[in-house]
Order: C-alpha cells, then sequence, then structure tokens
C-alpha cells in the first residue's frame, strides 16, 4: 500500500533519497522522541536554528506544517516565527511536549520502512536506496539519521517533529 504521506513529502521535496526515506519513517512511526537527551541543548539549538533561517528567502512560501503521519506533522520553523509571528518558546513547547511522549514500536518501524520505500519505488533511484535502507537496517537500526547531504543542500530544512494533538490544540488556542 502506498503511503500517502510520503508522497506529498514526494511531490514537495523531490530531493528525496533512501537516508530521507529513512528519516522520515522513523519520524512518523517514534516522532520526536529521540531529541530530547538534554533540554537546555535542545532549547539552545532551535534558538540557533530559529535565528539561521531568518534570511532564507525561500522558505517565505513554505507551509506552516507538513503532515508526515496519522499522527505527527513536521512543523517548519520559518513560518511558524517569522509568518505567523508565534513565540520560539511556544515552538518549543509544542515540541517539548511531543518528545516527552513514548511512541512507536520497532516492529511498526520495520514494516513502515519497506512500504516506503515501495512507496517511491517508481519515482527515486530505487537500488540506491534500498541499498542505503539495506545498510541502515543493518547497522543502525532503530537510530536516528540526517536528511541526506542532497536534501540538505537543495531543501534546506528547519523544522521540528510535532504532535498533530498538540499543534491542533495550539491552534485553537491561537484562533479564540
Amino acid at each position: 500500500m502506498r503511503n500517502a504521506y510520503l508522497l506529498k513529502q514526494y511531490e514537495l521535496h523531490q530531493s528525496l533519497e533512501g537516508y530521507d526515506i529513512i528519516k522520515f519513517t522513523f519520524q512518523s512511526v517514534f516522532g520526536a522522541e529521540h531529541l530530547l537527551q538534554n533540554v537546555d541543548a535542545a532549547r539552545e539549538y532551535l534558538h540557533k536554528e530559529i535565528e539561521s533561517v531568518k534570511g532564507i528567502k525561500e522558505k517565505e512560501s513554505e507551509p506552516l506544517f507538513e503532515e508526515i503521519s496519522d499522527e505527527y506533522v513536521r512543523l517548519n520553523l520559518y513560518p511558524f516565527i517569522y509568518i505567523k509571528g508565534w513565540k520560539e518558546d511556544d515552538l518549543f513547547n509544542l515540541f517539548f511536549k511531543t518528545a516527552s511522549t513514548q511512541s512507536g514500536s520497532n516492529l511498526g518501524f520495520d514494516k513502515e520502512i519497506m512500504d516506503n520505500l515501495e512507496t517511491l519505488k517508481e519515482d527515486i533511484d530505487y537500488k540506491k536506496a534500498k541499498s542505503d535502507i539495506d545498510e541502515y537496517l543493518q547497522s543502525y537500526k532503530y537510530q536516528p539519521v540526517t536528511h541526506s547531504e542532497n536534501y540538505r543542500m537543495i531543501e534546506k530544512p528547519h523544522y521540528r517533529v510535532v504532535n498533530k494533538k498538540y499543534l491542533n490544540e495550539f491552534l485553537k488556542e491561537k484562533e479564540m
């Protein structure tokens, strides 16, 4: 079965490669729990990242968020801070709540990673993506990875994975 969330990601970001499929799958299954080992360091890193996106003109047309599963979104930093004008603390709190909640399973990841590879079989360099995924599964299974170098150069990703439930609560508060 083709993953509609991954297809949408590919539509938005055609530089997706094998490691980006791994990252997408990891985030869509496990959320952001792996990123909160040191709260102060995570807060400082977010601050620096927000400052670094300030001058990236391409980010002005970026959506506020991109759904990656029934449970999670990638909440883009630029529109949150510089378009909506919301606070860095609000963004960190959404991320913190998400990262503090454990979810997903290794079994769910194993199934998703192969389904996701098959989803993009006809759109990407399948042999290279399969090789990347096989290497990951043999050596680093269930560990987070970074986006591919190509993806980072072209897409300049700056986001936090956030649970949809927390984002929806936040957006409802902002509407009031």
